[in-house]
């Protein structure tokens, strides 16, 4: 059974703290990344926090090295623009 994991992502080395997060060079690659994760199944949500510190998503995973692998396959961790921390998650509750 896979487990769920809480990802927040922070700005990176790469960061302009002069510009907001859509105008991050190559944000638009870590938004492909999510969407394709999301396509797959293995993201269950996500999005950025609308201060710029950075974002939160749920993935679903059989092993926090997946999460790991997934993670590190996102050019905008690659590149420096994003870091990520992991945590694993229960979704203890849930409306819908």
């Amino acid at each position: 059974m896979k487990s769920a994991f809480a990802v927040l992502y922070r700005p990176g080395p790469a960061w302009n703290a002069s510009l907001s997060f859509h105008q991050q060079e190559g944000v638009a690659r870590h938004r492909d990344f999510l969407e394709a994760k999301h396509q797959e199944g293995s993201l269950i949500f996500g999005g950025p926090f609308l201060d710029d510190s950075g974002g939160l998503a749920v993935y679903r995973a059989d092993s926090l090295d997946d999460v790991h692998r997934a993670l590190a396959s996102d050019e905008t961790v690659k590149d420096g623009l994003l870091q990520y921390e992991i945590h694993p998650y229960v979704i203890a509750f849930r409306s819908g």
